[in-house]
């Protein structure tokens, strides 16, 4: 019995220690998963910690950044008042005038200090006073001469700014191509000195489209002209300028402004002058610098002939403006058509039968062509230029040789007039027969009534 109880308490303590071992297990599992629950817990909290240092540096920083800011400004005005902007020599600065006296003027750039600027940089006229020159409170542009002294002291120059200005602004005017006004003072050798800021250049033969003569010179002293750079150099000091080229443009802009007035007026007829005369035409002057052309065509309604046989150099005509093209600056004209066809009613002037009086200016192999008048001409057959038989028209007749001739045919659909001198002769001898016959019968006494009159005297 002994035995067994031993034995039971072996087993059940056996037991026993499998169950602690059981449960110490669990617990430690308990522990390990609320050691990880806690530390999840902390990384949250210290990011959420982080994030809110962060915010609060930020805020923190900001505020020290305008106090930053704000010190730094305070120590930037104070630095401004007590320690002078630093110029460097050559360069062209703001000044505001603060003080004026008759030889000279207080200036501020800026700084605590005013910097003086005696009358002679002032400006370089003479017999002036500063207060001719600057007023109190302008502002005007100043160059740094040079700076002296441990404080920078300035030495500046309004009449060295303006020289500076002037040539920047002449270079200026010069690489656009723009349009000054300056002043003449003075003439010299070949033309005029023209105030433009700077002294420059005006050659005689730019004052005007035409060269001006050197008498007249003196008539442009002291007068204000517009003019444009056409020569700049500032290493050697040369401007040279030209007012003849803003002429010119001038005169260019009205020439092509006129193309497009004459554009309006195609069809009507303006007064011309004859300025050259080639072999494919007539060049006139219609004004304003615009020339337009006649062709040979143009010119009569007769034949062609040779331009100069119908105009002369620096004659006046009429002309008949036919088109306009302003965009290649061509004007075609005529003259023939300021008058109106000449077959127009040709059937009222020269019917057929009229006696017609010509000019031969061709021979055909059928025949010889008459003129006569500028644009109607007339054939005569070969078979009508004379009673006799002749195998050419230049047997019987020559050019330039003056004719009458009968209207026999006219055809004014085709422009064609058929003439013959053969018809006029055999008229004139019609007439002639019937005179002499006429004669016969009033003086050609019959020999019965002869000798009745004798007999009745009897």
């Amino acid at each position: 019995m002994v035995e067994k109880d031993e034995e039971f308490s072996k087993k059940d303590e056996k037991n026993l220690e499998e169950l602690e071992a059981k449960e110490e297990e669990a617990q430690k599992e308990e522990v390990e998963k609320i050691e990880e629950e806690g530390s999840e817990d902390e990384k949250l909290g210290e990011e959420e910690i982080r994030n809110i240092i962060s915010e609060m540096e930020e805020e923190v920083k900001e505020e020290v950044d305008e106090e930053v800011k704000e010190e730094l400004d305070e120590v930037r005005k104070i630095t401004e008042d007590y320690l002078p902007r630093r110029f460097k020599k050559g360069e062209i600065i703001p000044a505001v005038v603060v003080k004026v006296e008759d030889d000279g003027a207080l200036v501020s750039v800026g700084r605590k200090f005013e910097n003086y600027i005696p009358l002679k940089e002032l400006t370089k006229e003479k017999n002036v006073s500063a207060r001719d020159i600057v007023k109190e409170g302008e502002e005007i542009n100043v160059y740094v001469v040079r700076t002296e002294g441990p404080t920078g002291e300035l030495v500046l120059s309004k009449r060295r700014a303006d020289y500076e200005s002037a040539w920047r602004d002449l270079k200026e005017a010069f690489d656009n191509k723009e349009d000054i006004e300056g002043t003449v003072t003075r003439v010299v050798k070949g033309g005029l000195l023209i105030d433009l800021g700077l002294p420059a250049f005006l050659p005689r033969t730019q004052i005007e489209l035409n060269v001006v003569r050197r008498k007249e010179l003196n008539n442009y002293l002291n007068k204000t002209l517009k003019v444009k750079i056409i020569e700049f150099d500032r290493e050697i000091r040369k401007i040279i300028c030209s007012r003849r080229v803003i002429l010119e443009e001038e005169k260019e802009k009205e020439r092509k402004e006129y193309f497009y007035e004459l554009k309006k007026k195609e069809g009507e007829i303006v007064i011309g002058t004859v300025v050259g005369i080639v072999e494919f035409g007539v060049f006139v002057d219609l004004g304003k610098g615009i020339e337009g052309l006649i062709h040979l065509s143009e010119l009569t309604w007769g034949p062609r002939k040779p331009a100069r046989e119908i105009v002369r150099k620096k004659q006046k005509i009429k002309v008949k403006i036919l088109n306009v093209n302003p965009e290649e600056e061509r004007v075609s004209l005529s003259l023939r058509q300021t008058k109106s066809h000449p077959w127009e009613n040709i059937e009222e002037k020269y019917p057929v039968g009229t006696i017609v009086k010509g000019k031969v200016i061709r021979f055909l192999p059928f025949g010889a062509v008459i003129e006569i008048e500028e644009g109607i001409t007339g054939l005569i057959h070969i078979s009508q230029i004379t009673l006799k038989k002749i195998k050419k028209p230049e047997e019987a007749l020559e050019i330039g040789q003056e004719v009458e001739a009968k209207v026999v045919e006219l055809k004014p659909s085709d422009r064609k007039m058929r003439l013959s001198i053969r018809a006029l002769h055999e008229e004139q001898i019609r007439k002639k027969v019937v005179e002499e016959k006429k004669f016969e019968s009033e003086y050609i006494v019959d020999e019965e009534e002869v000798e009745k009159l004798k007999y009745l005297k009897g």
